[in-house]
């Protein structure tokens, strides 16, 4: 529970035994078993410039403390295994579009290459028709392909 009341006397000794060097009248500690207390003191004055005394409060917020401990610890775990499902599904995006079907285009883009080397100026290499940077590759190579076959095929028959 809280306690509230008045003393005389000096203020350090009644409630600021302890407390930051930053906090005058208020502030929050905790001691070295673990409790946090909130506590606050307004000094009074009778007109001259030395306190004659306090009106103080005092409030156990170790329950708090420990609430708000336990939420911050939730909350980063959620975080933290939120990024770890991110960066999965993001792995597993990148690895089905676009690595799985790179190594599908260099597989085929080797058989015709191969092909074509052993003679095979019938080989043709056909894009899947996507118009994305590696569809447009795709294209390219199959024109490549083309041109090359023809070249071939003329040489051949220039003999």
């Amino acid at each position: 529970g809280a306690l509230i009341g008045m003393t005389n006397g000096a203020c350090l000794k009644a409630c600021h035994n302890g407390s930051p060097e930053d906090s005058t009248y208020w502030g929050i500690r905790s001691d070295d078993s673990g409790q946090s207390s909130a506590h606050a003191a307004f000094p009074i004055y009778a007109g001259g410039a030395e306190p004659i005394g306090i009106v103080y409060a005092t409030e156990d917020l170790s329950v708090q403390a420990d609430q708000s401990a336990t939420s911050l610890t939730r909350t980063l775990l959620a975080v933290a295994l939120t990024l770890v499902v991110a960066a999965l599904t993001i792995g597993a995006l990148i690895d089905t579009l676009v690595l799985k079907r790179l190594a599908r285009m260099t597989d085929h883009m080797q058989d015709i290459s191969m092909r074509l080397a052993g003679g095979d100026l019938e080989a043709v290499f056909t894009p899947d028709g996507t118009t994305d940077e590696i569809g447009s590759f795709e294209a390219f190579f199959a024109d490549f392909i083309s041109l090359v076959s023809v070249t071939l095929e003329q040489l051949a028959n220039r003999d």
